[in-house]
Order: structure tokens, then C-alpha cells, then sequence
């Protein structure tokens, strides 16, 4: 096997690698902020945020999290995690 090959082989495997820990990390936090809701929300709540972004803030963190797991639509996934991350 030439250089080449062997180093596009440990790139890809590097950046799979990369994209399931990413993954991870946001799915544990966002079915963590769905099972503490009810605390999830109060916590909120007490710094002035609304419910509504908890619940949009949520939604993108784990749908993010699931599109970068299956590798489906990982940018978008890769966006959505962006915008969770923004504010």
C-alpha cells in the first residue's frame, strides 16, 4: 500500500473516530436535559430563558447529535450542533 492510501485510511478512520466522540458527548447532555426536564426547565426558567428554547435548544443538540452518530446528513447535523452552540 502506497503513502498515500495509508494516510487517507488513518484520516478517515481519525475523523469517524472524531465524529462518534463529538456525538456522543452531545447526546449524553441532551438526553441527560431530558431526564432532569422538570429541573432542566426550572433552571431555565430562573435565568430568564423561556421553555420554548429549552425545548428548540434540545431538539437541535440531540437531532445533531443522532445525524453526526449515523453519519446521515452530518453537515446539517454539524450546523445544528453550530447553532445549539451559538448562544
Amino acid at each position: 500500500m502506497d503513502a498515500k492510501k495509508e494516510f487517507d485510511r488513518k484520516t478517515d478512520v481519525a475523523l469517524l473516530v472524531a465524529r462518534l466522540g463529538i456525538g456522543v458527548i452531545f447526546l449524553v447532555s441532551g438526553l441527560g436535559k431530558l431526564a432532569g426536564w422538570s429541573g432542566t426547565v426550572g433552571y431555565a426558567a430562573s435565568k430568564g430563558v423561556p421553555a420554548i428554547l429549552i425545548v428548540g435548544a434540545t431538539a437541535l443538540e440531540i437531532l445533531g447529535a443522532v445525524s453526526l452518530l449515523a453519519g446521515w446528513k452530518t453537515r446539517w447535523g454539524a450546523i445544528a450542533l453550530i447553532v445549539f452552540l451559538v448562544p
